[in-house]
């Protein structure tokens, strides 16, 4: 697992459309009153629909062609009647006009940036080489009242199974049933309270009952050890598309400084 100190986030537009490298197939497909469809307008279609138009067969291919041959004629129609130009409408297509061409901007941004391996380097030395993390082996029963869990914690103190209460009281399912045993785990994966509380544990001893939003935890911690980090090669790919999010990101505030907003 890649863990980073930075958290940068993908810029909205990049999220919302993907726009593939394709070489325009102009093709005619159908002619409708004298104006082409080309055979890019087809893929599109496909893409659209979430659709690998590679996949498709010759029957499959024909019914996406007479859907997208209906959307042309209804979409001609519909200018005939001038819907083209209701305020609602055109707001609407001006919404979908700047999202292609905002989405084509940063895809063509995103072509233009070069990340040298040393800068990957660089990266990995200070953040994920450098950011030791400690995973845990643990159990624990989780109950609805505070009062059960206290009293649960007593009689695990006074030498009572832990397992056996947990099968017996846990509302956590699916650890229950293996008496409490979460297995090995990275505490940043837990709720707050509950990995914070693991990180203070004393090994073998059960914590005093802890809060969450699921109920009331009575944690054992039995074992620690540290997370190897991934090496440089199984990070590169993942450092390198961060490093180019940060970059368009970069660049979208740039715009803002010179555009007045």
């Amino acid at each position: 697992m890649l863990n980073l100190k930075k958290n940068i986030m993908l810029p909205a537009l990049l999220m919302g459309i993907s726009l593939p490298v394709w070489s325009i197939d102009k093709t005619v497909v159908a002619t409708i009153n004298g104006k082409n469809v080309i055979a890019e307008e087809l893929v599109l279609t496909a893409q659209q629909n979430k659709i690998d138009y590679n996949t498709l067969n010759n029957s499959q291919k024909t019914v996406l062609l007479n859907g997208l041959i209906n959307r042309v004629i209804v979409a001609d129609e519909a200018r005939k009647m001038m819907l083209d130009q209701e305020p609602l409408i055109k707001v609407r297509l001006k919404a979908l006009v700047d999202s292609v061409l905002a989405a084509s901007m940063l895809e063509k941004k995103t072509r233009e940036i070069k990340i040298s391996n040393a800068t990957l380097q660089k990266f990995y030395n200070d953040n994920v080489a450098t950011n030791k993390q400690i995973q845990y082996k643990a159990s624990h029963i989780l109950v609805k009242e505070k009062s059960l869990a206290e009293s649960l914690a007593k009689k695990i103190e006074t030498g009572e199974d832990f397992e056996k209460l947990a099968k017996a009281n846990s509302i956590d399912k699916g650890s229950a049933e293996k008496g409490g045993d979460l297995g090995w785990f990275n505490p940043t994966t837990m709720v707050p309270t509950f990995a914070a509380a693991v990180k203070k544990a004393t090994k073998g001893k059960v914590t005093a009952p802890v809060q969450s939003q699921f109920g009331w935890h009575i944690i054992k911690v039995e074992d620690s050890k540290p997370i190897t980090p991934p090496s440089f090669a199984d990070s590169k790919e993942k450092i390198k598309q961060l490093l180019m999010k940060q970059e368009v990101s970069q660049y979208i505030e740039g715009l803002k400084k010179k555009y007045k907003v």
